[in-house]
């Protein structure tokens, strides 16, 4: 018999406030497994370092570092709002990570690999898909070929990793963009189950998918005790506050924006000595709105 549909907790509130131990922490290895491809082991992880409990704890930030086995440190991020330069904002920040992970004096041999995974529950850029992964590489100008390691650099770069580098593009952070608003809730593979809890905070049928299963042991919503559902709750509430903000914001400056095109249409119209009722028509205005407008001129 298929399992029926059950609510966990979101992930973004999971991953701050319950998978700390060794045990939990398989939910995130699951999680980064599915969606690297590869089997994952995630050591630790840190809270964001610009991480808040108000409010407005939904902006912009690095949510969770987690140090997985293999030495690559993974930023995981939730983004609610719109923002025109989002992309930007991830690269600097993987790009701080970069640097961060360098003492002083140490060769730039040991900056550690960074892996920065964004769940956006808004509209970020413009495609089609609801993942996206860049990982840039070296291109040839003039023989378009892609430019590799010579058998000394891949020497050196064996002697100082324990993973695997076979590339240049091995040492540059890997970005990924799940755009969450975006998934139809059809599984096509293992990672859409995760995709489908992400955007419905449930689980349903059997499950394929690494870590789920352990997942909808520790985030089902009915063992929270008093004080958890108490903090799940207003942080539900937040993140509610904070969407409705921003909407409200979209709405009312779209309300300003058509308002004073209509304006400037009164007033072009009007200075083409167009009638008041033709004015009207063309605006939806009435004729008192109008002669407001038009006494404000003066």
């Amino acid at each position: 018999m298929a399992k029926e549909e059950r609510k966990l907790v979101s992930f973004d509130w999971a991953l701050k406030y319950l998978l700390k131990s060794e045990k939990e922490l398989e939910v995130v290895s699951g999680f980064l497994s599915e969606l690297l491809g590869e089997d994952i082991t995630v050591k630790s992880v840190i809270d964001g370092e610009t991480i808040k409990t108000t409010a407005a704890e939904k902006q912009n930030r690095v949510d969770l570092l987690a140090q997985i086995a293999t030495g690559e440190q993974v930023i995981i991020e939730f983004q609610y709002g719109h923002e025109n330069d989002y992309i930007d904002r991830i690269m600097h920040g993987a790009s701080k990570v970069v640097a961060q992970s360098l003492k002083q004096g140490q060769y730039y041999v040991y900056a550690t690999k960074v892996i920065s995974v964004s769940i956006v529950f808004c509209n970020i850029g413009a495609g089609k898909d609801y993942i996206y992964k860049y990982e840039g590489n070296f291109v040839g100008r003039h023989f378009d070929d892609t430019l590799g390691f010579s058998k000394g650099e891949l020497e050196h770069h064996a002697k100082h990793h324990t993973r695997k580098i076979e590339r240049p593009e091995d040492l540059f952070p890997v970005y990924y963009i799940l755009r969450v608003n975006k998934f139809d809730k059809r599984i096509r593979d293992k990672f859409d189950e995760w995709m489908y809890f992400l955007k419905t905070e449930c689980v349903k049928g059997e499950l394929d998918a690494k870590g789920l299963d352990k997942a909808s042991e520790i985030l089902d919503t009915l063992k929270l005790n008093g004080e958890q559902r108490r903090d799940y709750e207003r942080h539900r509430n937040n993140v509610s506050h904070y969407t409705s903000a921003i909407q409200t914001a979209k709405e009312e400056g779209a309300a300003k924006g058509e308002a004073k095109e209509k304006i400037a249409a009164v007033v072009r119209m009007h200075q083409a000595k167009s009638e008041k009722s033709l004015i009207a028509t063309a605006t939806g205005l009435t004729l008192a709105e109008i002669d407001k407008i038009l006494a404000s001129l003066c």
